[in-house]
């Protein structure tokens, strides 16, 4: 009985985890589609949040650059308002999912992570 509770309990463990990381952990994830649509919309605001040497090798058009170590200090004076639309990315997706955990801590309502500039499928600056 107490093995058959164990297994009960680490499938349905199992079943949430996997769930959670289908959906996107929580995040508000976004398509290139999706943001390429965006792109150039008056309200919205496409945030690298790579480092300089990374941004200058290539970045989406358009693209605000705040490296994640400044996202907490410097969110506010590079992106403005916190009524805009945030679309931020990295290079694979982990600096894009913390840097949005940031930016919706500081009160940015409309955050989305699109994750990794290598899932870009259009040119690159």
């Amino acid at each position: 009985m107490t093995l058959f509770l164990v297994l009960l309990i680490g499938i349905g463990a199992l079943f949430l985890v996997t769930r959670t990381i289908k959906s996107g952990g929580g995040r508000n994830l976004i398509k290139a589609e999706e943001v390429k649509a965006l792109m150039g919309k008056p309200n919205v605001v496409l945030v690298d949040v790579r480092s300089q040497a990374e941004y200058n090798s290539g970045h989406i058009k358009g693209a605000v650059l705040l490296p994640l170590p400044q996202v907490s200090v410097d969110a506010e004076k590079a992106l403005g308002s916190k009524d805009r639309t945030i679309i931020v990315y990295c290079q694979s997706g982990s600096r894009s999912k913390l840097a949005a955990m940031l930016l919706k801590r500081k009160g940015y309502d409309s955050v989305y992570d699109f994750g990794g500039v290598f899932a870009w499928p259009y040119e690159l600056e």
